[in-house]
């Protein structure tokens, strides 16, 4: 476990002389610092989890696609917000990127994106003040997410190894010690799973051109069997276009990147996918959808904001976008929300990059920051805060 000090790569008078922006600007964010040994593409900061009172930071690149392609990771890294001290405390990763945790039956998951070798894939679980690494999963390249139900654990994955990509969602009553592969072999990755009306559902990637499938998991363990449903292109990504798509690699597929049941409805924003597995959020939109296949796309006053991260705080709902007026100017917004459906601006800052996850706790935020392949920013994996006491 190695800490470190809080590393700050440019101070705040420097960066406020350097940008143009006076101490006038409201809701300015502090930099705490930035803990990335890498690449400066890999630093991007993918997902933020709060656990145990520490802020996990996700970052590294398991794209095959430069920049630092395939770079791995620094180590499982967290911020103490109590000191602003940044600790590794795991730094024998064995997957190239460290794309989301998750609290799944009081602990924190994280499964393994882009193994390093070998013909297994790697699930990561922090128990007992430890992180222990399973490498149970057979014949998997990739896993995209984790879910859990009536206490069964499921892994969402892709793998080559056998020949042909195949789509398999694993299941496990042991907390990964033995998996048992459902067989799906529908072909693409499984990248999401959420829950609806009390209902498990598993989606690989939306189109806007051609019908959308969805994975409904009916039944109980073992005898799990999917139902395909099939839906229009406007089903679950309506007003989505390949019109606004940022330079760089990238594809016309757009998949769930951030979701959360609230208010009786389920939250989620789509992005498009983006340099290999990424997705990416120039056009990243808030949907809600009360019964499957009717989603709403939602507004907030800033009516061409795009959306990155999605936040639950008791009966609070918290929403991250930002507005884009060049590769190095960026307005960042929170917008908060008790019902799902009218959203209100909490604040905003100026930053020469975009935020692309959030965190909280006891009112002060905490913002990672990332960027785009085609503008490799600087200051990607720059952790800011911006304090209550800046917008109460």
């Amino acid at each position: 476990m190695v800490s470190y000090g809080k590393l700050e790569s440019i101070g705040d008078d420097m960066f406020i002389s350097k940008f143009g922006i006076t101490t006038k600007q409201k809701h300015f964010p502090k930099l705490i610092g930035n803990p990335f040994t890498i690449g400066t593409y890999a630093k991007n900061v993918w997902d933020m989890q709060l656990f145990d009172g520490k802020i996990y930071l996700g970052h590294g690149n398991g794209s095959n696609n430069s920049p630092d392609a395939n770079s791995g990771v620094s180590g499982i890294i967290y911020l103490n917000p109590a000191t602003g001290l940044f600790t590794n405390e795991y730094n024998s990763v064995q997957d190239r990127q460290i794309n989301i945790y998750k609290i799944i039956d009081g602990d924190l998951r994280m499964p393994g994106l882009d193994r390093l070798s070998g013909t297994t894939a790697n699930y990561y679980r922090y128990i007992n003040g430890a992180w222990d690494r399973k490498t149970t999963l057979p014949h998997t390249n990739h896993v995209f997410d984790l879910a859990y139900k009536d206490g069964i654990l499921f892994a969402g994955t892709a793998s080559s190894d056998l020949g042909t990509y195949l789509d398999d969602v694993f299941v496990s009553n042991d907390d990964g010690a033995i998996w048992t592969n459902l067989d799906d072999n529908n072909g693409g990755r499984l990248y999401k799973f959420f829950e609806l009306e009390g209902t498990l559902y598993c989606t690989a990637v939306f189109s806007i051109y051609t019908a959308n499938t969805i994975l409904r998991v009916n039944g109980s363990y073992p005898n799990y069997t999917f139902t395909s449903l099939s839906y229009g292109t406007a089903a679950f990504c309506i007003g989505q276009t390949d019109e606004n798509y940022p330079s760089g690699n990238h594809t016309t597929s757009f998949k769930i990147v951030r979701s959360i049941e609230f208010g009786g409805a389920l939250l989620y924003i789509v992005a498009s996918q983006y340099n290999d597995h990424q997705g990416f959020y120039t056009i990243g939109i808030l949907y809600r959808m009360v019964t499957l296949g009717t989603a709403v796309r939602l507004s907030v006053s800033e009516a061409t904001a795009r959306f990155t991260d999605i936040l639950l705080r008791d009966t609070i709902l918290y929403v991250l976008c930002h507005l884009r007026t060049s590769d190095t100017n960026y307005t960042n917004i929170v917008y908060s929300t008790t019902d799902g459906t009218n959203y209100t601006e909490l604040f905003r800052f100026n930053y020469p990059t975009f935020a692309q996850s959030f965190e909280e706790i006891d009112g002060d935020f905490y913002f990672g920051m990332g960027c785009y392949t085609h503008a490799v920013s600087p200051f990607t994996g720059n952790i800011v805060k911006v304090f209550a006491s800046d917008y109460s």
